[in-house]
């Protein structure tokens, strides 16, 4: 049988791991760089996908309010053909849309527009990602996939 922690003490042990300002100042900056990095990352491959969608949005006149739920469609769809890949993506576009279009009545033809230019766009990514690690740098000889004694 496991072991249970009440309320109480859980409570306590978070009390105590996160209101150390000396443990919580030297959590925050072990992990700054890292996330700062990530962070940059991810601004760089998101401003395509707004870009993307106010461009399919601008040529369908979609104005107001209405257009912050087909920017919430693509990055969602982003988000899960970028992390998740391809099988997973197909699956889940098709629920994702069925849920925007039923739910908050966006139109059929903008959703399909932005599934079409977005998967363009991350497979795009995902080849420049795949170029960049197959290639690597030793001295003055640039290897290209495979390893290093011809293979």
């Amino acid at each position: 049988m496991p072991i249970r922690r009440k309320k109480q003490e859980i409570l306590e042990f978070w009390t105590r791991k996160s209101t150390n300002p000396n443990v919580v100042k030297e959590r925050y900056e072990d992990v700054y760089e890292l996330h700062k990095q990530r962070l940059i990352k991810v601004v760089e491959l998101m401003t395509p996908i707004n870009d993307i969608t106010r461009r399919i949005l601008d040529g369908y006149g979609i104005a107001g309010g209405q257009r912050m739920d087909y920017y919430s469609f693509a990055r969602r769809l982003w988000k899960s053909l970028y992390m998740h890949g391809e099988v997973m993506y197909d699956r889940f576009t098709n629920a994702l849309r069925t849920y925007y279009i039923s739910t908050l009545s966006l139109r059929e033809d903008i959703l399909d527009d932005i599934i079409k230019e977005i998967r363009a766009y991350v497979e795009e990514i995902k080849a420049k990602e795949l170029t960049a690690e197959n290639v690597k740098e030793e001295g003055n000889e640039t290897i290209i996939g495979g390893d290093q004694d011809g293979g």
